[in-house]
């Protein structure tokens, strides 16, 4: 749109007028689309629908969720006619492409900035006190979402008397403004997607009255991440991919192989959330405290790297093709899990990598790889263990109370050799192991073995044997003190 001043203020030549019926037609009510401005336009929104409904008083220059994409030097200007209360809701996708463009709010007190902003300069802001950016609503956390409002650019007001910049119910971010004081609304989605952009490298970065989404895994610069209760703490790497024009928004794709290299700090009554995990995602740091965790990965496969330690309290649940990788020092702790049968989730690792669950939930299905130490303190009916590969396997149950009754669940899928450690009862297990170590302070109640069996160790079997016959086998490891 070309403009030019005259003593009556701002007037439009038929030119104007042209270009500005050109925009109306190219911006349909019901579907989004883009639209390229010359540098120095000046276009007018006089009131700004989205999906078919209007704020204010709609006419056809509404932009209606639209995509304006322009060069520099253009001038968005809001009629403050439409404004209701002070604030005009702005439904737009505006992105420049070669500097800064003006935002014209003058009459009008605050902005509510609904889509997308995107600058390789600035957005100017003149006249209006605040800018509110963020989705109209709030987004229930979580849900494995990173489509929001958009925001990549910085902002100048001015007005001398501005409150600035302030994020609210959901937010998708890769840059924060350096012109302009700017806020956090308490309980919104912030998502981040840009490495560094929040903390400034300090020891500890305690999360406060809001939910972050990290799609930039690096995107929070401390050594450790505190999660209080009631907050949410999400991780799904992901990264924009292309421009939605049917939507107006972000079409976000795979971004796999990344690093969380935090220490997570989980308080009682908070969220862990991790979504997108395909092919792999990695935690290096040690994770701990007491939370919800859901790892929801989705149809394809995908393994969640745990590299140092975890030691989580609380309930874990896996969906989806997900599954878990141990390495590193250890040891790697979790408290109630729970599983569908729909699909086996796995949990492999290291050989030597100690893996305690405080209970499977009922009718869980989990897959234990080869190797580790895996302890569980208890299970529910219907649960199933299947012990993957050839083995040597170890199974522990707690060191004392009530012994973890394993008659049914173990279903390993070889006959190879197995090490029993703390309270097991385990039933009739035939010749399913070719052989058995029974750990120090190992004791198996209601257990039985096929005579093949190789029994050594020095724990000790309560009624061991099917009969007297069979009990002798027992006799056959001078340290072990059998029952029998």
């Amino acid at each position: 749109m070309t403009t030019r001043k005259s003593r009556g203020g701002m007037c439009r030549t038929k030119e104007t007028v042209f270009l500005l019926a050109t925009v109306a037609a190219a911006l349909s009510a019901y579907s989004a689309t883009i639209v390229d401005l010359a540098d120095g336009t000046t276009v007018d929104i006089v009131a700004s629908g989205y999906n078919g409904h209007t704020e204010g008083t709609a006419t056809s220059a509404s932009v209606a969720g639209h995509a304006l994409r322009f060069g520099k030097d253009v001038t968005v200007k809001l009629d403050y006619a439409a404004a209701v209360n002070g604030m005009f809701t702005l439904y737009a996708n505006l992105y420049a492409t070669n500097g800064s463009f003006t935002v014209d709010a003058t009459g009008i007190d605050v902005i509510h900035w609904v889509g997308g902003v995107q600058t390789s300069g600035k957005v100017i802001v003149k006249g209006a006190k605040e800018v509110r950016f963020g989705e109209n609503e709030k987004i229930t956390s979580p849900n494995g979402k990173t489509n929001f409002s958009y925001f990549n650019t910085d902002v100048e007001f001015e007005n001398e008397a501005a409150t600035g910049l302030v994020f609210t119910n959901a937010v998708t971010c890769a840059k924060l403004p350096t012109s302009c004081d700017w806020s956090i609304t308490p309980g919104m989605r912030f998502a981040v997607d840009a490495n560094g952009l929040l903390g400034n490298g300090e020891a500890s970065f305690a999360l406060t009255d809001y939910d972050i989404t990290l799609i930039a895994t690096k995107g929070i610069a401390a050594g450790r991440v505190e999660v209080p209760d009631r907050r949410t703490l999400e991780v799904r790497q992901c990264s924009r991919t292309s421009f939605n024009a049917s939507s107006g928004r972000w079409t976000w794709g795979g971004n796999g192989g990344q690093h969380v290299t935090n220490d997570l700090v989980f308080a009682a009554g908070s969220v862990f959330y991790v979504d997108g995990a395909q092919p792999n995602l990695y935690f290096d740091g040690d994770i701990s405290g007491e939370t919800t965790f859901t790892a929801n990965i989705g149809n394809l496969p995908g393994t969640i790297h745990f590299t140092s330690s975890v030691s989580l309290a609380g309930t874990v649940s896996l969906s989806g093709n997900s599954s878990f990788n141990l390495s590193g020092s250890g040891p790697f702790s979790f408290g109630t899990v729970s599983l569908s049968r729909a699909v086996e989730r796995t949990i492999t690792g290291e050989a030597g990598c100690v893996l305690s669950i405080s209970a499977l939930t009922d009718n869980s299905l989990i897959g234990i790889g080869p190797s580790l130490d895996f302890r569980l303190g208890a299970v529910g009916t219907g649960a199933t263990i299947n012990l993957l590969g050839e083995g040597p396997w170890t199974v522990q149950g707690p060191a004392s109370g009530e012994a973890v009754n394993l008659d049914g669940v173990l279903a390993p899928a070889s006959t190879g050799a197995i090490s029993l450690g703390g309270l097991l009862k385990l039933g009739d297990l035939g010749a399913t192991f070719s052989a058995v170590t029974l750990l120090d302070g190992a004791v198996l109640t209601g257990t039985t073995f096929d005579p093949t069996v190789t029994i050594s160790g020095a724990g000790r079997v309560v009624c061991g044997g099917r009969s007297w016959k069979e009990k002798i086998y027992f006799w056959g490891d001078a340290q072990q003190a059998s029952s029998i």
